[in-house]
């Protein structure tokens, strides 16, 4: 969770873009609903460089999840370059993208990758972390905690900005408690699990 925060909030402090890339379901549809809640307490300037987009199929990439094609999409309609810094965080996908990851990692070599999910790592697909790609996910070497719970994509990207917002904006932790109770409380229902 630390080094997730980190790395989202030196993007933010560089202003280099940030994208997250939701599932397309119901507990997608709740990530981006959690993402909404957080993006009503970041600054103005830190918004303008943060996208939502939601996975979706394109040029015959059926892959589930976050995909070049989509990363492609995105970089070309926001007239990225290249070998820009961005920084892509998924929510309820990603876990098992290593294709994508390896792809998406070669095409751009200063793509950062955050994988928010839930869902259980197979070992032959699983994302490698390494200086570019973190994972935050329950089920990916779980603490005691989290092996007895069940929590939802939604929940596990919102815990990582509930996180984001108590380190990098203190203040409002205190001025806008609903906003942060909102944030938790809108995902915890994605897949009425435990957490």
């Amino acid at each position: 969770l630390g080094k997730a925060t980190d790395l989202f909030t030196t993007f933010m402090d560089n202003k280099d873009k940030i994208f997250f890339i939701t599932d397309n379901d119901n507990d997608g549809s709740l990530s981006q609903a959690a993402i909404i809640e957080f993006l009503k307490l970041v600054d103005a300037e830190d918004k303008s460089n943060i996208d939502v987009l939601y996975a979706q199929p394109l040029n015959g990439n059926k892959n589930r999840g976050f995909t070049v094609d989509l990363v492609d999409l995105y970089i070309e309609r926001n007239n990225i370059n290249i070998n820009d810094k961005f920084l892509l965080v998924t929510a309820d996908n990603g876990i098992n993208s290593l294709d994508e990851q390896l792809k998406i990692q070669k095409k751009y070599p200063n793509a950062h990758i955050i994988i928010t999910d839930h869902h259980l790592p197979d070992p032959m697909s699983v994302i490698k972390e390494n200086s570019k790609t973190i994972i935050f996910n329950p089920k990916y070497k779980p603490t005691s905690f989290y092996q007895k719970k069940n929590i939802s994509g939604a929940n596990t990207v919102a815990v990582l900005l509930e996180n984001i917002i108590k380190n990098y904006y203190p203040i409002k932790v205190i001025e806008n408690p609903i906003e942060l109770k909102n944030m938790k409380e809108i995902s915890q229902v994605a897949n009425l699990l435990d957490y």
